[in-house]
């Protein structure tokens, strides 16, 4: 060897090891994704929020990297848990509304490619009927279980409940693998520490106020474990009025529940790190959409793409990157970044996947690299369209959709006969439309908007004309 191929080959040997994700063993990560329901990421101390609601999951923000625009793929749980799985939005996988249909068979999943990657898969619930294995979320997972109950479909199981058998799985596991765990304890309150709820209703006046959707009084906020509606959630004054601010007894109870959550989590989490998995494993804890506590005059989530909705916390610890802990990226992320983003750690290419998402190890390499500038948003509107006796819907329109830059967002809406413009940097609870005033930002954006509809062919899940993944390979499924 030449003098000056020796060099090359000491400063190759020298650079630190980056490539597909992989830690410097070059043995591939395990994979933990703490996804909660509905979390908003303004109600996190790691977010800036005032109240200790989290400090548990605000420590391992400091050992982590913080994202601080991510956007949810839709308004409810079941459109963001089939983005997730198939890094696509709700245009391809169709889960975007109850209907008899299933995730597309030849539309690959996330647990499927993780599967050819050699990592063990298990996916477990806490209840509701959105990961139900009907939808089709199940394929490719080894151990697949939400827990819920054929008599009571709305029944809730707490993390700390189930945390034994997910421990149990993890201890056993000699491949790499891949844990999702959903998280449902923020529709329950910690009774221990439940105390008085002191209600503060503010007057019934015509100024500033707007009458509630009769859908969003219907929406239950917090449960009991056996699927109840708490019952101080609604009073009836608020049937009636609800002013476009967050409601105080409405923020306290989410909070108290945020604060149990954040035990959970934290305490499930110490003991992935007592199995001496910890610096092996890559850790996100992310939600999938957010709660209205009033904005708008809306409570929960299933009617409106406003921030309290579609702004989630994203938290990813990567061992690999010990220089990157407390940093803070400002860059507009998806959900469907995630599925990329997971293939990248585990080494198992993606391009021909067809997935509109980007893997977030580019950001961590490089913060300042170019990135996108739009992010999008879509949903149903509950409450409207016609259904079945069996709330099996007939009606599959897409009626609510956004678009944001960094800056501004604009908001779609069928049942709307305009309109929506908000500047995010100066106004973040949107409630100065700005669509009157800044036509050239509406236009702009509304281009963006009719664009990213066209290219991801809303009129029948699957993939986008043209691209046929059914050369592609796929994890064997079980019997």
């Amino acid at each position: 060897m030449s003098m000056g191929r020796f060099a090359f080959a000491v400063l190759l040997a020298a650079l630190p090891v980056r490539a597909q994700g992989i830690s410097p063993s070059t043995k591939p990560l395990n994979i933990v994704i703490i996804d909660i329901c509905s979390a908003r990421a303004d109600h996190f101390g790691s977010y800036g929020y005032p109240k200790p609601t989290t400090p548990g999951m605000d420590a391992i923000a400091k050992d982590a990297t913080v994202f601080e625009r991510a956007v949810a793929q839709a308004s409810w749980c079941m459109g963001n848990y089939a983005s997730l799985f198939t890094g696509q939005g709700p245009e391809v996988h169709g889960l975007y509304v109850m209907a008899r249909r299933k995730l597309p068979e030849g539309l690959p999943t996330l647990a499927e490619q993780l599967k050819l990657a050699g990592y063990d898969t298990a996916a477990y619930s806490g209840g509701g009927t959105w990961l139900l294995p009907g939808w089709g979320m199940d394929r490719g997972f080894d151990e697949y279980v939400d827990v819920v109950s054929t008599s009571n479909p709305d029944a809730l199981t707490p993390l700390n409940e189930r945390a034994p058998r997910m421990l149990d799985w993890v201890r056993a596991r000699g491949n790499p693998f891949f844990l999702y765990v959903s998280v449902e304890d923020l529709h329950l309150e910690d009774e221990s520490e439940a105390g008085e709820i002191v209600w503060n209703i503010p007057p019934d006046d015509e100024e500033g106020h707007v009458a509630l959707s009769p859908d969003a009084t219907r929406v239950s906020l917090l449960r009991t474990p056996e699927g109840k509606p708490k019952k101080s959630v609604l009073p009836p004054p608020l049937h009636k009025r609800l002013g476009w601010t967050p409601q105080p007894h409405l923020v306290e109870q989410y909070d108290r529940s945020l604060a149990y959550t954040d035990r959970s989590v934290s305490q499930f989490l110490k003991k992935i790190q007592e199995l001496g998995r910890w610096d092996d494993t890559l850790v996100i804890i992310a939600g999938d959409h957010g709660d209205q506590l009033g904005e708008h005059g809306l409570v929960g989530h299933m009617t409106g793409l406003y921030e309290p909705i579609l702004h989630v916390p994203l938290i990813l610890r990567h061992p690999g990157f010990p220089e990157l802990k407390g940093k803070r990226i400002g860059r507009l992320v998806e959900r469907v970044d995630l599925m990329p983003t997971l293939l990248d750690v585990a080494g198992r290419p993606y391009k021909d996947l067809n997935l509109p998402g980007r893997s977030l190890l580019d950001l961590l390499r490089n913060p300042e690299r170019p990135w996108r500038k739009y992010a999008f948003a879509s949903s149903k509107r509950h409450g409207d369209g016609k259904t079945t006796a069996g709330r099996i819907a007939t009606d599959l329109i897409l009626d609510e959709r956004t678009v944001r830059t960094e800056k501004w967002k604009l908001h779609w809406y069928l049942h709307k006969n305009r309109y929506e413009l908000y500047d995010l940097e100066n106004d973040p609870r949107e409630e100065r439309d700005l669509s009157e005033k800044r036509p050239d930002i509406v236009a702009e954006l509304a281009f963006q908007l009719i664009k990213n509809l066209e290219l991801s062919r809303p009129h029948a899940p699957g993939l986008p004309s043209g691209n046929d993944a059914s050369g592609l390979q796929v994890a064997p499924r079980k019997d």
